[in-house]
C-alpha cells in the first residue's frame, strides 16, 4: 500500500464512528436514503455524505481536514475545540504563534509569494519551525506527521495546495529539545498575488510512533491573517 492509500484509508476511517455516534439509535430504525459526494474547498472528497431521515451526515475526516477538531470519549463525540484555553491555543494559532500539542512545537514564520522562474510556476513559499518536544529523538514525517499530504495551504479563493517541494529536514532526527525550519513551496499554474494563502494545515497521525500527545486532536490550523 503506498503512503498516499494509506493516508486516504486512515482518513475514511471515521466515517463508521460518525454513523454510530451521529446517528445514535434512530440509525437502526432508518436506512440510508441517499449518498452525496463531498467537495472540500474545490477538492474532491474520497469520501461521501449520507442522507438519513431527511438529514445529512458528513464523515469526521472531513471536519478533520477543515482543521476542525473531533474527540470520541465515554461515548459521546464533541466537534470543535474541547478542553480549556491550553487546548485551545495547542489546536489553532496564528502566523507566528507557537502551537503546542505535546510532541511537537511548530510555528509558521512566515508566508511570501513566489513569481514564476525557470522550470517553475507561481507560487508560495512557507517557512515553518518545528522542535521536538518529547524526551526522545524523534523524526517529524517519518514518527509523527501524516502520510500522503500531511501539509495542506488553503488560498482566500478556498482552493486548497499541497506541497511541490520542501527543504531537507524532515525524514531527519531531531534531537529533544532540538528545532529546525523547514521550507516548504506551493506552487500551480496561473497563481496570483492577490489570492494569498488564509490557513494552513499540519495534519499528524493518530497516534505517533515516539512520543504522546497531550491533546485529543493533534493536528494544528494557522490561521496567516492574524499575528501574534
Amino acid at each position: 500500500m503506498t503512503m498516499k492509500s494509506a493516508s486516504v484509508q486512515h482518513r475514511s476511517s471515521v466515517l463508521g464512528a460518525l454513523i454510530v455516534l451521529g446517528l445514535g439509535t434512530s440509525a437502526s430504525a432508518q436506512s440510508v436514503q441517499s449518498s452525496l459526494p463531498i467537495v472540500v474547498n474545490g477538492k474532491a472528497h474520497a469520501t461521501k455524505a449520507v442522507v438519513i431521515g431527511g438529514q445529512t451526515y458528513v464523515p469526521l475526516s472531513v471536519l478533520k481536514e477543515l482543521g476542525i477538531a473531533s474527540a470520541v470519549s465515554g461515548g459521546t463525540l464533541s466537534v470543535g475545540i474541547t478542553g480549556g484555553a491550553t487546548q485551545t491555543r495547542a489546536l489553532e494559532g496564528c502566523l507566528k504563534q507557537e502551537l503546542f500539542n505535546g510532541n511537537w512545537r511548530v510555528t509558521v514564520q512566515s508566508a511570501a509569494f513566489a513569481p514564476a522562474r525557470t522550470g517553475f510556476n507561481t507560487g508560495w513559499t512557507v517557512d515553518v519551525k518545528y522542535a521536538n518536544a518529547s524526551a526522545q529523538p524523534n523524526k517529524l514525517f517519518v514518527n509523527s506527521l501524516e502520510g500522503g499530504d500531511p501539509i495542506i495551504l488553503v488560498l482566500k479563493d478556498g482552493s486548497q495546495l499541497t506541497r511541490n517541494g520542501s527543504s531537507s529536514g524532515g525524514t531527519e532526527q531531531f534531537a529533544p529539545a532540538s528545532s529546525r525550519t523547514l521550507s516548504y513551496f506551493f506552487s500551480r499554474p496561473n497563481l496570483q498575488e492577490d489570492n494569498p494563502p488564509v490557513k494552513m494545515l499540519v495534519l499528524f497521525r493518530e497516534k505517533p510512533k515516539v512520543g504522546q500527545y497531550t491533546v485529543a486532536d493533534p493536528n494544528m490550523r494557522f490561521d496567516l491573517t492574524c499575528k501574534k
